[in-house]
């Protein structure tokens, strides 16, 4: 969504959508989107300093319905988690306890995991992501994070496993090990 009006961009991407939806709102794939362009939205607005938390609700709820409507659907579940570890991210940059989001994006990758058999680079790398966040947060808190930092040098080797030449797995490692 870029150009001169970017909030116009993404409130024309979900009229359309919602126009979609209103002709077939039993397609998964249709709420997955909109949820991933509210989720979008709430990044932009968060490097602009503004108020994410309706945006990601919004999502939330849009992914709750494409995994309503098919509970096998990995993406989905891989979508919404992704959703979750950016609000994390935005609610520690406030100053706020991400932890019950961070928590939500983990069980999320979990089940896409599963769903996937285990068989999604991207999906490890999420989760690898997601536990090291966890790991900082808990530490913010007094807590060891070790357990997490391990869980997520492990998620990131296997993404790494299955896509050796991910520079987005690569990087994410490196930043572990300096941790």
């Amino acid at each position: 969504a870029g150009g001169k009006d970017p909030d116009g961009a993404f409130a024309k991407a979900i009229a359309a959508l919602d126009r979609a939806i209103a002709l077939d709102a039993e397609e998964p794939s249709e709420w997955e989107e909109r949820g991933a362009i509210r989720a979008n939205w709430a990044v932009l607005r968060e490097a602009r300093g503004g108020d994410v938390d309706e945006l990601y609700r919004a999502a939330d709820e849009d992914f709750g319905k494409a995994i309503s409507l098919d509970p096998r659907r990995w993406k989905s579940w891989e979508a919404r988690a992704t959703a979750y570890l950016n609000w994390a991210i935005a609610l520690g940059g406030v100053g706020k306890d991400p932890e019950p989001i961070l928590a939500k994006a983990e069980a999320d990758l979990d089940r896409a995991l599963d769903l996937s058999r285990g068989g999604e680079a991207t999906v490890w790398l999420m989760r690898g992501m997601a536990r090291n966040h966890r790991g900082h947060a808990g530490k913010a808190r007094g807590q060891d994070p070790a357990e997490s930092f391990a869980g997520a040098k492990a998620d990131l080797a296997r993404a790494l496993e299955l896509d050796p030449d991910s520079v987005e797995s690569l990087v994410r490692r490196g930043m572990i090990e300096a941790d």
